[in-house]
């Protein structure tokens, strides 16, 4: 299975290499039921830096690289 094909999610569910197909939101909500976290569960999502001078000075040119996730 490890020879570099790439599978579609149907493909992978049939050869056993996932659990079930869903969404972005099907997993989010399913890692904050196994995880015991109760109501809306908080996404944050990196964001990749903008310039050369973001990357080299570490994100703090332009705040934080971390943003909540609105919606």
């Amino acid at each position: 299975m490890a020879d570099g094909r790439v599978y579609t999610g149907r493909q992978a569910l049939e050869a056993g290499l996932v659990d079930e197909l869903g969404t972005l939101d099907d997993a989010v909500a399913q890692a904050a039921e196994l995880g015991g976290i109760s109501g809306t569960p908080q996404v944050i999502e990196l964001t990749p830096p903008q310039t050369l001078y973001d990357m080299l000075m570490g994100f703090q040119s332009r705040g934080s690289f971390l943003r909540r996730k609105s919606g």
